[in-house]
């Protein structure tokens, strides 16, 4: 559930509010009930909410970018590692740059280490005696 999206919408129907205030300020002062004074503080008042509330908001867009980002970047790793340990072939260059380390534990579970990141992939040799090339490796939850 994206509660982002809501809180940021929350927080603009807030700001609307304030501006409708900060209008009826205008009337108020317009018509005499408030003074200059009054008015300016109000008023003053008014634009450092909205400027607060938009702050607020511009944070919330930029932590709502910044995951999506985070989850294509996720995505493309897990892609990029899936093919690495289902034989897809790259430059020599690439593995060095991306790889940091591959642990074989036993016959059955690699572990594998990338760099700049601080996460193990671990893979379990399926058991499956049916299983296409290239299909005899299956992602295990790692720690």
């Amino acid at each position: 559930m994206d509660t982002a999206g809501t809180d940021s919408e929350k927080l603009k129907s807030q700001i609307k509010a304030i501006e409708q205030k900060r209008t009826n300020l205008i009337d108020l002062y317009t018509s005499g009930d408030i003074t200059r004074d009054e008015f300016s503080a109000a008023r003053a008042k008014c634009e450092n909410e909205i400027a607060e509330l938009q702050s607020v908001i511009d944070s919330i867009d930029k932590q709502r970018e910044m995951i999506e980002k985070q989850q294509e970047l996720v995505a493309e790793i897990t892609e990029a590692m899936n093919e690495l340990i289902n034989g897809v072939e790259y430059e020599d260059d690439f593995y060095k740059e991306i790889l940091d380390k591959m642990v074989v534990n036993d016959k059955d579970h690699i572990d594998v280490y990338l760099n700049l990141l601080p996460l193990k992939w671990s893979y379990t040799v399926a058991k499956s005696v049916n299983c296409p090339q290239g299909k005899s490796l299956k992602k295990s939850a790692g720690p």
